[in-house]
């Protein structure tokens, strides 16, 4: 990524940003406004959530230093005594302007993760299974979602 991007944790003040972005792809894929309000509603990004997520630090995103616009984010939670481990990051939500966004994501979603000492990360998003770091690669837990170690312990 260059030097016009930086990677910054999300706050409250980001939600109506993070919704723009989102209602922009919707307008994109050729939704009508009635079908695109319904696809919002039930959407990981509606305003509620995004409301709960944000302030808990969990989640971030990649600004434009210039404009200080959001580029890519996801929303992320800790979950407690998840598959018996005792913390474990669940990402929610991705939305990545390319590859190379969407893979910085996952090293600061991986970094934060050891930093806070969680256990796991855990997601859907199938673009994140091809990623690796530090030689550690996302292992499948079932056709849907793959999770990564981001501590040594053994299972």
């Amino acid at each position: 990524m260059g030097l016009r991007v930086e990677i910054k944790s999300l706050r409250e003040e980001d939600i109506e940003q993070i919704l723009n972005l989102e209602r922009a792809k919707l307008k994109a894929q050729g939704l009508d406004d009635i079908y695109a309000q319904m696809q919002e509603w039930k959407s990981l990004w509606r305003e509620e959530s995004l409301k709960h997520y944000l302030p808990k630090g969990w989640s971030f995103a990649i600004f434009d230093k210039q404009t200080n616009e959001i580029q890519s984010y996801f929303i992320a939670k800790v979950i407690p005594f998840f598959r018996s481990y005792t913390q474990v990051l669940w990402i929610e939500h991705l939305n990545a302007a390319s590859i190379e966004q969407s893979e910085a994501l996952f090293e600061v979603a991986y970094r934060y993760s050891r930093e806070k000492h969680l256990q796991q990360i855990f997601f859907q998003d199938i673009s994140w299974k091809e990623f690796s770091i530090s030689g550690k690669t996302p292992q499948a837990l079932n056709e849907e979602f793959y999770y990564m170690k981001t501590t040594r312990n053994e299972d």
